[in-house]
């Protein structure tokens, strides 16, 4: 029975080569992911203090239109004013 205390004969249980590199990968998205959650977050609470009638408007602040309108940095009113005038131009 081999010995495996703290010796040379203990085996080397790091990932190696393609491995190691997949493993650093793997940990560098997991990093990227949370702080993408966290932006996430941060806009979503920005837009409930500064806009809180957009999200009533559109069903999610990342869709394309969504963007648009934060884009314009338009004040609320002036965003409330565009919509008011673009349902009357639909009809």
């Amino acid at each position: 029975m081999p010995n495996w205390s703290r010796t040379e004969d203990t085996p080397n249980l790091q990932p190696q080569g393609v491995y190691a590199e997949l493993r650093v990968a793997k940990k560098i998205g997991d990093l990227l992911t949370e702080d993408l959650k966290t932006v996430q977050g941060q806009m979503h609470n920005w837009i409930d203090r500064n806009f809180p009638e957009f999200l009533k408007v559109f069903k999610k602040w990342e869709g394309k239109a969504a963007l648009q309108f934060l884009q314009l940095n338009a004040l609320p009113y002036e965003i409330a004013d565009l919509l008011i005038h673009l349902r009357k131009t639909a009809k």
